[in-house]
């Protein structure tokens, strides 16, 4: 006789239970009361009783129960899982759907690969793929909404669940990435081996009609996106816009990655819903021996991938990707190519590494769709999980769900952000496809540095900050050999293709910059056999590739990362002070001392660097909406907005520059006015454009690397120097130093141009260095007009480039004469501004430049 008895087993009647275990269905009786002659017992004489079989939080599309069916001494205990028993949560939430699916893993696939491998000599668990629990009884008709699987209960030979709070743990990955290469082998060795039956194993994720833009879980797929977004810090630029991007297309991006035509011919059958909770592992002695899959729902045909980047990012953390990631998906690999030598097939023709790896660039960013939904539910104690069948229960009346599946709360908010925060920045960096160009670069670069043909990876992320750089991006890429790796940074044109137009002659001359002048000067300097204790230039980061192919739009320069020298920048919003200024103009002294050197000494090599004309000219002339003319009249008439109003003495000064800003910059930078003096010179010596190593006491500066020398030109030597001053100390500072800069600069070019065979007073005696500042000292001035308002602006204020520079041109375009870039406006910039530039205005009158 059956029977069934409610409360937790083993409870004491007297004792009362809070949750009681609810009427089981007909049909779960009627299976039991089927399976139990089976098992040895004797028809009519047996009992059957039920328990809770899970937790909550262990399961959402299902239910889990315990049945101990006993005759006499004997027991026998069975996990039974069946599909909720609330109507609208079964309905709701696809559970039949599911089931159906999960039914025929049980009852025919799993028999199906079981049998393939065993044909194949494949016996033993320990070399092949048998890791499922052992199932009894598997049924489902969707028609009745009736379905039941009966399993072992995996916890009577010891195996557990992992804690879903707590991060995955090396042992216990590597032993999930094997196992799932060779689940994955099978399905690649049998689509070739048999076919025919394979092919009913072809199937979609059952979820994807409730994944559709038009589905019921639309509002809350938007939510937990938003969520996403809302977990990035705020300097999380680049992240935070392709989230924004991905919001637009997410419920595409969810078709496109189950696509299965998409991964052919490397597609296979997937678990389909690889998390801990899905998993059990035993133990001995503490270590992970064995692991079991469970859950077999979502099981579909789909790129292997899925399996991978779920695992990966929703069960691990940015610390052990940025350890284990690619031994991770070695593992795979390793297994999965044992595992088909085994079937007797050859992994570099069924699914060779570079196979592997284009489509982990192709669906990687499966990662975070799976992980904005499963992140915050992991780190929700399963206590404030939500109700599941009040949910169902409202999308029953609404047919939506209006808000976020799992919301965070105070408790782990933080725990929430950091993780997912980490699963975005992870998926960007390790899925960034580089053009064909930039690799070309990059792998000569490896091989240049000795890393072995074949055996060397690339991993990349964002490689600067906002408000680093205008003209270009950067992109860290890590070359990576086993134990080995090399840093460097990858400069880029930007992506939109306006400033990309407008950058790549600034590309053009900071290539040729690295690869022909600076070498052709240091070598000149190297030549020279300066004694050990002398200075030499050496301020210029290390280049180690640099290409520009104009006509095609491409361009990028591979560098040292600086920072892992402890170098950085100074803080482009505060003026510099003496101690740094001091350094660079030592520094630009003995940069500038090589040209004079040079020049006098090798006039034939040196004869090319004469053809190195203002880029920033050229671009002017030709410009042929006259935008940058119209922007600088705007930006003079600002910056004579910075005086009072009664200082008509230095307004009218200023406004007979108004209208000739352009041609006034444009005189200065012309390399023959500047004869017999000009030389080399950096071009845009301003913060942002250096960087400094410091002493033990961490302020005071010992080195500096000038970067970014994209407008480097054939001009005077004094443009460096009035560029910086004027744009990079204050008022203040300039009051009791900037003579003393000049002299300090002067020297430095002295002694460096005698070291070098030179004679200072010959080549550039003070006086022509005097007549320099008054002829070309205005230069200061009027790049100040440009570079204040951003250099005034704090980066967290700085609006976004493409979009700054698409609101100018389409200023342009409409015809408007009074246009300026959107820097320097806000509140706190407004305030830097007005004391910065009124107070350079005083100083270039003062020093008789204009």
């Amino acid at each position: 006789m059956a029977q069934q008895i409610n409360g937790h087993a083993g409870a004491d009647p007297a004792e009362s239970v809070v949750e009681q275990v609810p009427e089981m269905p007909a049909y779960l009786y009627a299976a039991l009361e089927q399976l139990a002659p089976k098992e040895g017992f004797t028809e009519g004489n047996f009992s059957i009783e039920f328990d809770f079989g899970s937790s909550k939080g262990d399961g959402f599309v299902g239910q889990m129960f315990k049945a101990t069916i006993s005759e006499g001494d004997r027991s026998e205990v069975y996990l039974c899982k069946i599909p909720p028993l609330d109507d609208a949560r079964r309905e709701q939430f696809g559970s039949m759907a599911a089931f159906a699916r999960e039914a025929l893993v049980y009852d025919r696939f799993l028999p199906t690969i079981y049998e393939y491998q065993r044909g194949k000599g494949i016996v033993s668990a320990d070399d092949g793929f048998f890791h499922t629990p052992h199932c009894y009884h598997a049924h489902c008709d969707e028609t009745t909404q009736e379905s039941v699987i009966i399993m072992e209960d995996l916890r009577l030979r010891e195996f557990r669940l992992w804690n879903k709070h707590n991060i995955i743990d090396y042992a216990h990955a590597t032993l999930f990435m094997t196992h799932l290469g060779r689940l994955h082998a099978i399905s690649l060795a049998m689509k070739c081996d048999q076919p025919e039956k394979f092919e009913p194993f072809k199937l979609p994720n059952p979820f994807d009609v409730m994944l559709k833009a038009d589905g019921p879980f639309r509002n809350m797929i938007l939510s937990q996106l938003q969520m996403v977004i809302d977990a990035l810090d705020e300097q999380d630029t680049i992240e935070r816009a392709k989230m924004e991007q991905l919001r637009e297309d997410v419920f595409d991006e969810l078709a496109r990655c189950g696509t299965a035509q998409l991964a052919e011919p490397y597609t296979v059958v997937g678990h389909g819903d690889c998390w801990t909770n899905n998993m059990m592992f035993r133990y001995e002695e503490g270590i992970p021996q064995e692991i079991v899959l469970l859950d077999w729902q979502v099981m579909r045909y789909v790129t292997p991938v899925q399996d991978l980047v779920y695992f990966i990012f929703c069960c691990t953390d940015g610390e052990f990707r940025r350890k284990y990631y690619h031994e991770m998906i070695d593992v795979y690999y390793s297994s999965l190519s044992t595992m088909l030598a085994k079937l007797q097939h050859d992994a570099s023709q069924l699914f060779p590494r570079a196979a592997l790896d284009e489509q982990l660039r192709v669906f990687g960013r499966y990662g975070i769709l799976m992980g904005m939904f499963l992140v915050p539910m992991m780190c929700t104690r399963n206590e404030e999980l939500p109700d599941i069948e009040a949910l169902a229960h409202k999308m029953t009346q609404t047919q939506q769900l209006d808000e976020s599946f799992f919301k965070t709360t105070e408790d782990n908010r933080e725990a929430y952000a950091t993780r997912m925060r980490a699963v975005v920045q992870d998926c960007i960096r390790l899925a960034t496809s580089l053009p064909d160009y930039i690799s070309a670069g990059l792998e000569e670069v490896a091989r240049e540095q000795g890393f072995t043909e074949g055996l060397f990876r690339f991993e990349t992320e964002s490689g600067s900050n906002m408000g680093d750089g205008f003209v270009g991006e950067l992109l860290k890429v890590f070359i990576r050999e086993a134990d080995r790796e090399l840093v460097v940074l990858c400069k880029l044109l930007p992506e939109s293709e306006m400033r990309k137009q407008q950058g790549i002659a600034l590309f053009d001359r900071e290539t040729d910059l690295y690869m022909k002048v600076l070498p052709l000067l240091l070598n000149f300097q190297q030549e020279k056999a300066l004694a050990e204790h002398l200075p030499r230039f050496e301020n210029v980061p290390r280049c180690y590739y640099a290409k520009t192919t104009v006509d095609k739009m491409e361009s990028v320069i591979i560098m040292e990362d600086l920072r892992l020298q402890a170098f950085r920048m100074w803080d482009k919003a505060n003026p510099v002070d003496f101690e740094h200024a001091h350094l660079l103009m030592v520094t630009l002294g003995r940069l500038h001392a090589l040209s004079f050197a040079m020049k006098d000494q090798q006039p034939e090599e040196y004869a090319q660097c004469r053809e190195f004309t203002d880029p920033m000219g050229n671009m002017l002339e030709q410009d042929p909406t006259k935008g940058f003319e119209k922007m600088m009249v705007g930006m003079c008439r600002r910056a004579i907005d910075t005086l009072e109003k009664h200082d008509t003495f230095r307004r009218e000064k200023l406004q007979l520059f108004e209208n000739s800003c352009v041609q006034e910059i444009v005189a200065c930078t012309d390399g023959k006015a500047a004869e017999p003096y000009a030389i080399i010179g950096h071009g845009d010596c301003w913060s942002n454009n250096m960087m400094f190593q410091y002493q033990d006491d961490n302020k005071t500066p010992s080195n500096i690397k000038l970067i970014d020398w994209q407008l480097s030109r054939y001009g005077s030597p004094v443009l460096d120097l009035v560029y910086f001053i004027f744009n990079c100390t204050d008022e203040e500072l300039r009051a009791h130093g900037y003579q003393r800069l000049l002299s300090i600069y002067y020297h430095s070019l002295s002694e460096h141009l005698h070291n070098l065979g030179g004679d200072v007073e010959r080549q550039y005696p003070r006086s022509a260095f005097r007549d320099q500042l008054k002829k070309f000292g205005r230069y200061g001035l009027m790049m100040s007009m440009m570079v204040l308002p951003i250099i005034c602006t704090p980066n967290d204020e700085l609006p976004d480039t493409d979009k700054a520079m698409e609101g100018f041109m389409n200023e342009l375009n409409d015809g408007k004469t009074d246009v300026q870039l959107s820097y320097g406006t806000t509140e706190k910039a407004a305030i830097r501004y007005q004391k910065r530039m009124s107070g350079c205005i005083r100083d270039t009158i003062r020093y008789g430049y204009i």
